[in-house]
């Protein structure tokens, strides 16, 4: 008798990252498309396979693919032929995936394998014949039996089998910056510090910056990854350029070549085959294929902002965060590449979501909570259960994982995240010492306003963003405005309200100006309509407040009535438009009121109102911040960013004469952006970063 088929003869298939190997049919695939292969290549993989994780030395595999008697220089030729091999998997011997060469011992097949056994077909034998024998009600018991089977099989009665968290690895430990996005090629992780691109071992390493001699920039960032054609998608600002310009290039940052460039507010994602961009624009969501540049839009979007993007596995769907001004409402959505169901990914009552990426398989959503500082997951029940609602599970509790974290391509158990622990310390500029000393003791603010009367201070803690006064020697500490976000504070002359820009803490909403008392807890919008930009200055009799609207989310669109410079007439409840402030923000008045400085909105540069011909003038060619008068009015002094530099100016009005005061030699830090202050004698004030941010490994148990 012959066996039934499904006895007796399999045969393997070995499946990893994103390839399966059939070693009786030698054949190799890759997204189940057959790669072409010589036979000693496969010869080679199949060895390698045969003992992953294992060295097979080089005179092993020279006897397999050579017998006794071959003629050939066995060491060329075997090179070659794990070049081919290399070439096929999108390897390199610097950077191995898969194939590491173990010096002056041979190879190792480093990536995880699967492997599983497929039924080779056999004749099937046919039993004699026999009558049948009616069985209804055997088969009624049956279809019953089958049904209730069904209904569990799609329903699921038990657990989704969602991952846990076995532990979390530091790959980094140095002081430089890390910004995500981050992603993986299953052996490294690269990742962006606003100058440069570092790779650093998925085992922990010192990170290698990558070298890319092609980009002469002044920003650059990392935008993508393709996992299949191992393509790092980059982002460059350059000297003269308005755009963003877009570069694809080789993991190691080899054949680079231009791919388009942009103008901001944008934000972009690479599709797997890295064939295609997403991108988003105030228009809403679109697609451009990299070969022709054909651009069509799938889904329009109400503009708050760019939305974080990204492409589901198998390049048919884009995930979208919908960007409502409320950050604890924001939702995951993904829609088809042909712009077809629209659907949330993550369910109901769970807003606040962050960026996210799915796993290689598509089972997996990984997402931060903006509002939270972790990582979450969304898991879906696989064909056994189908039925069954997602169910989301948070896999980390430091309260420091922000952003979108990466997957490992090969790796399913991998994940890899930006943590920060954030802290700071606010410093003082002693100008006879010559060095920086602490402000206040265990003191951690930015935009210090002095009262009028010399004895409080009011300043915006760090890195809360909630706005505090205390006493000039850091006593009697108050918080003024639960709940609210808050920038650049001022006194009133009499001493008795403070005016800030601000918004409810966790929203996306521009910023507004406030009032508050200076006893606090009454703090409130002066007008919700009435956008405030970043500064507000009060006139000498605290009747009105100078304003320069900004427009937080939309920085390049022009407010209602073009100009920006604006007077609030507090009495009158009136706003009053300065001419000529088109693309002007951040006043300051003169002390005696008849001047006013701002900066330009494009570069930053300091301009000044001429009181006599009304016009604005350029005062300093250099990007400038936090501009302040000094109280006779000759000087204004202001910081100064040159790179990765930070300096202390002053600029004298009547000459434009420019004096550095001192170059601030540690990074710094601000609520919103680094800030540089004043003391009352002019010595400058810098709040110090100490935060420290790394990138982890992430490993989960299943």
């Amino acid at each position: 008798m012959q066996p039934s088929a499904g006895e007796g003869n399999t045969r393997p298939k070995t499946r990893f990252g994103v390839f399966e190997f059939d070693a009786q049919a030698r054949e190799l695939t890759k997204h189940g498309v057959r790669l072409k292969l010589q036979e000693q290549p496969i010869q080679i993989l199949a060895a390698l396979l045969e003992q992953a994780g294992q060295i097979v030395p080089r005179e092993d595999l020279q006897r397999r693919l050579w017998p006794d008697g071959t003629f050939v220089d066995y060491e060329q030729s075997l090179n070659k032929a794990v070049n081919k091999l290399r070439e096929a998997l999108g390897d390199s011997a610097a950077n191995p995936i898969y194939v590491e060469t173990v010096a002056r011992r041979g190879y190792r097949f480093v990536a995880p394998v699967e492997s599983d056994r497929v039924a080779e077909p056999v004749a099937k034998t046919v039993p004699p014949f026999q009558p049948a024998v009616p069985r209804r009600r055997g088969r009624l018991w049956l279809a019953a039996g089958g049904g209730v089977l069904a209904v569990v099989l799609a329903t699921g009665l038990w657990p989704i089998d969602v991952p846990q968290v076995e532990r979390v690895v530091p790959l980094t430990n140095d002081d430089s910056g890390k910004v995500w996005p981050l992603f993986s090629d299953g052996n490294r992780v690269l990742y962006g510090d606003g100058s440069a691109i570092w790779s650093v071992s998925t085992s922990g390493s010192q990170p290698r910056k990558l070298t890319l001699p092609f980009l002469p920039h002044v920003w650059l960032g990392l935008a993508g990854y393709s996992p299949v054609e191992q393509q790092i998608l980059l982002g460059s600002i350059t000297p003269g350029k308005a755009g963003v310009e877009l570069w694809l290039a080789g993991r190691d940052g080899e054949t680079p070549r231009r791919i388009g460039e942009f103008q901001e507010p944008f934000s972009v994602a690479l599709a797997p085959a890295a064939d295609r961009l997403a991108l988003s624009f105030p228009g809403g969501i679109y697609i451009q294929s990299i070969a022709t540049g054909e651009k069509k839009r799938i889904h329009p979007m109400k503009w708050e902002g760019p939305s974080g993007l990204w492409w589901h596995p198998s390049g048919h769907g884009v995930g979208f965060l919908n960007n409502p001004k409320e950050a604890s409402k924001t939702q995951s959505w993904q829609v088809n590449d042909d712009g077809a169901n629209p659907r949330r990914i993550v369910p109901e009552k769970e807003d606040g979501q962050g960026p996210g990426v799915w796993s290689a398989d598509g089972k997996r959503f990984f997402y931060s909570r903006l509002l939270e500082g972790e990582i979450f997951v969304r898991t879906q029940a696989g064909i056994l259960g189908w039925l069954r609602r997602p169910v989301v599970t948070r896999l980390t509790a430091s309260g420091q994982m922000g952003g979108r974290p990466a997957v490992d391509p090969i790796n399913p158990k991998r994940l890899y995240a930006v943590g920060t622990i954030t802290r700071g310390e606010t410093l003082r500029y002693d100008r006879k010492a010559r060095r920086w000393v602490s402000f206040l003791e265990r003191f951690s603010g930015d935009c210090i306003d002095r009262s009028r009367d010399g004895q409080w201070i009011v300043y915006v803690k760090f890195p809360e963003g909630e706005l505090h006064k205390c006493k000039i020697d850091g006593s009697g500490d108050v918080l003024l405005a639960p709940g609210v976000f808050a920038i650049n504070p001022s006194w009133s002359p009499d001493g008795k309200r403070i005016a800030f820009a601000g918004s409810p803490t966790g929203s996306n909403q521009d910023l507004k100006v406030w009032l508050v008392s200076a006893g606090g807890g009454d703090a409130a919008p002066y007008r919700p309509e009435t956008d405030a930009g970043y500064d507000t200055t009060w006139s000498k009799d605290g009747k009105k407040i100078l304003i320069g609207q900004y427009g937080f989310n939309s920085r390049n669109l022009a407010p209602p009535g073009g100009n920006r410079v604006k007077v609030i007439d507090l009495e009158a409840g009136k706003l009053e438009t300065i001419p000529g402030t088109e693309s002007l923000f951040s006043p300051v008045w003169s002390p005696d009121q008849k001047q006013i400085v701002a900066l330009n909105l494009y570069d930053a540069h300091l301009y000044i109102l001429d009181p006599v011909k009304r016009q604005w003038r350029e005062l300093v060619k250099r990007n400038a911040g936090f501009p302040k008068w000094s109280s006779d009015g000759m000087y204004i002094y202001f910081r100064s960013v040159d790179g990765v530099d930070t300096y202390a100016y002053r600029v004298e009005v009547a000459t434009g004469r420019l004096e550095e005061i001192v170059r601030i030699d540690f990074r710094t830090a601000g609520n919103m952006v680094p800030w540089v202050g004043w003391t009352k004698d002019w010595e400058p004030l810098a709040l110090r970063d100490l935060s420290s941010t790394q990138i982890y490994r992430i490993d989960l148990d299943r």
